[in-house]
């Protein structure tokens, strides 16, 4: 194929792209498995990370479906227990990040 074909081929193909009707998105309750219009309870636990038994809780509550989703504090003192954790259960634990205390390890007194 010659290059001014190749180049009128790709040309034509982006002018049916957006010509071609746009599919409205789809809903987060969609994406998810449910109808569009369905009302969703999301139950998430933060602090995954801060001590051994919130991880035990947390990954308990996890499993078990009785929370949505959690999230990591990185700079916590049992950060990697809740680490190796989300590394065999990634679609629902996201890691966060915040300014912490001098120390760097977050307090309960922190913002």
């Amino acid at each position: 194929m010659r290059w001014s074909q190749l180049s009128t081929n790709i040309l034509l193909a982006l002018c049916a792209a957006r010509l071609s009707p746009k599919l409205p998105p789809e809903t987060v309750q969609e994406r998810l498995g449910y109808v569009p219009t369905a009302r969703l309870l999301v139950i998430h636990a933060d602090d995954f990370g801060m001590n051994h038994s919130v991880n035990r809780a947390t990954s308990e509550a996890l499993e078990n479906h009785w929370i949505t989703s959690a999230s990591i504090l990185v700079p916590c003192p049992w950060f990697l227990e809740a680490a190796s954790f989300a590394k065999t259960h990634p679609t629902r634990i996201s890691a966060f990040i915040r300014p912490s205390t001098a120390s760097g390890l977050p307090s309960a007194g922190d913002p």
